[in-house]
């Protein structure tokens, strides 16, 4: 008899982890928070993310060119009731529009977002290898062809008087534009 109680606390318990799962999906993605680096041949390729809210994240992709800043992509990451959505707004494609990807899979080391309708990629996904290490990845049918392209990154830290840092206080003040040039 002693064991009913403590079985319907355990249960309780699991029922409501079970419910509130959910509305936790972005929690697992906060490990892409801070500034990444893809070094490549013609350069570093930045991404950075921040936290706006309890249910959003927002990242844009950028190079540093001398003294500025220059986005060619910005992400919203959205938790919308119990749908977890990435979505990425590239100026020269889609008119500018945004496009939407909702989550088909996520845990603490991975996520994928997936839109069968967008011409490429479909499926957009970033590994966690380590701490300080992940692999974005874009994949999907293009001319008849399955194509893919990854992005190693690095977690990297910047100083305070850093260009990129002029684009971090243009964020905190609300300044979502995906294509600004903080100078």
């Amino acid at each position: 008899m002693k064991r009913l109680p403590v079985a319907l606390v355990v249960i309780a318990i699991a029922f409501c982890n079970w419910i509130s799962l959910p509305g936790k999906s972005i929690r697992k993605a906060e490990w892409l928070l801070g500034i990444w680096e893809n070094k490549t041949p013609k350069g570093s390729i930045y991404e950075s993310w921040n936290k706006i809210s309890d249910d959003e994240l927002f990242g844009k992709s950028y190079i540093l060119k001398e003294k500025d800043t220059i986005v060619f992509e910005s992400i919203r990451l959205v938790q919308e009731k119990d749908s977890l959505f990435y979505i990425p707004t590239v100026g020269n494609q889609n008119d500018g529009l945004p496009v939407r990807f909702a989550v088909k899979r996520i845990s603490d080391m991975e996520m994928a977002f997936e839109n069968l309708q967008h011409d490429f990629p479909q499926l957009i996904s970033y590994t966690r290898i380590g701490a300080d290490s992940l692999v974005a990845e874009i994949s999907g049918i293009k001319g008849g062809q399955e194509r893919k392209q990854t992005f190693p990154m690095r977690r990297i830290t910047i100083s305070r008087n850093s260009a990129n840092d002029k684009s971090k206080a243009a964020l905190s003040k609300g300044d979502r534009r995906p294509f600004a040039v903080a100078r």
